[in-house]
């Protein structure tokens, strides 16, 4: 059950006011909260299901120590994690809840359904490649720190200002640490997986687990990141840029190879004639 707006919540000493319930996802719920001694500032509060088992506690403090680690590496455009807490409630069930910053232009994902809904809302070139620019050196840094985000979607890219001008990546509830960049755990959304994930699987994809076969990591997140890609792709408005779009499609095709040891690398998507050639607009 999710808790009541207007609760007073304490994380790390400071007390915050629950403004709005966000969502219910299957690890737990997400709420908007205030500081509340300054109700002008505004964070989101991920908290873990309190009567399930403790692996969504768990997952929920190793995705803010991922993300605190990345926070001190200074990674560009990743969210940042202002607290954690983990403890005992009234009911005698062990809660754990997570505060992190509050991204005003919310998630990609609604963005494109409402460019869908108003076309003269398409991006325009500039604004494409900030955005490429923006998650492409997010990945790479991440990667570069052997953390895997292992659920890269539109849904967990969010725009930190009301403006849009900034991306970030959230949620790293999934990811994976490899110093070897390997991992065996096929968790994550069916519709960004590559096809190693879904070898052997019904033809549906769901429902089934992943075998265990080992792939490499980084390839699942080039993979979604291509995915990602390809929707922007279809928001965005060529006209007088056709060299851009094909520059842009063939840079997509690479990353979205069904064969991971011909998918493309961070660095080839940095070799890339999108990325090369238009520097200038980042």
């Amino acid at each position: 059950m999710s808790e009541p707006v207007g609760v007073i919540t304490k994380i790390n000493g400071k007390s915050y006011i629950i403004d709005k319930h966000l969502k219910s996802g299957g690890f737990g719920d997400v709420y908007l909260v205030s500081l509340q001694s300054d109700r002008t500032k505004k964070y989101v509060v991920k908290k873990a299901k309190e009567h399930e088992t403790a692996l969504n506690l768990f997952l929920l403090e190793v995705e803010y120590d991922r993300i605190f680690e990345l926070n001190l590496k200074k990674c560009p455009h990743i969210v940042q994690v202002d607290g954690f807490i983990r403890g005992i409630n009234n009911d005698n069930k062990e809660y754990a809840m997570m505060l992190e910053e509050y991204a005003e232009g919310g998630d990609l994902f609604s963005y494109i359904e409402k460019v869908q809904r108003n076309t003269s809302l398409r991006l325009n070139v500039e604004k494409l490649y900030k955005y490429v620019f923006q998650l492409v050196t997010s990945v790479e840094c991440f990667h570069n720190n052997h953390i895997y985000n292992m659920d890269i979607k539109l849904e967990n890219i969010v725009f930190t200002d009301k403006d849009r001008t900034n991306l970030a990546i959230i949620d790293f509830g999934l990811s994976k640490k490899d110093n070897f960049d390997i991992c065996t755990d096929g968790s994550g959304t069916v519709d960004y997986q590559p096809p190693e994930l879904k070898q052997g699987r019904s033809e549906d994809y769901k429902n089934v687990t992943y075998d265990g076969s080992p792939f490499t990591c980084s390839k699942v997140d080039i993979y979604s990141l291509g995915k990602v890609f390809n929707y922007l792709e279809g928001i965005t408005s060529f006209v007088n840029n056709i060299k851009i779009k094909e520059e842009f499609k063939d840079l997509i095709n690479n990353m979205l190879k069904s064969d991971p040891k011909e998918r493309f690398t961070i660095s080839q998507i940095k070799d890339s004639d999108f990325f090369k050639n238009h520097w200038d607009l980042a």
